[in-house]
């Protein structure tokens, strides 16, 4: 499987640029699934991710700081954005929730307090 994986990375990594938030999770689970550490392209997503981060639901997330974990690659940039985007989605929804009765409607994917 190692000469498929490297195949689809040198597809990949002039389009990294390109993936949303569902292509990033897929593919760098995938890559972490397979035990391929792969750092040209957990090193390639890291602006993407960032860039993205908006754009993330829970489920691209959680799969997301998972492959890189595993892999054990360093993206110290990555969990930190994650992190802040996580405590602006509470604070939106903790504030949103206070005033508004109907539900919260910040909009924001990684709010799960919907």
């Amino acid at each position: 499987h190692t000469v498929l994986l490297d195949a689809i990375l040198n597809e990949l990594t002039p389009k990294l640029h390109q993936c949303n938030a569902q292509d990033i999770a897929n593919t760098v689970w995938a890559y972490a699934t397979a035990d391929h550490s792969a750092p040209a392209l957990f090193n390639g997503m890291i602006p993407t991710v960032i860039k993205t981060l908006d754009k993330f639901d829970s489920q691209n997330l959680a799969n997301t700081l998972w492959a890189y974990a595993t892999v054990k690659h360093s993206a110290p940039q990555v969990f930190d954005a994650a992190a802040a985007a996580a405590l602006t989605a509470t604070a939106t929804a903790i504030t949103s929730s206070a005033t508004n009765s109907s539900g919260n409607n910040s909009g924001n994917k990684l709010d799960t307090f919907n």
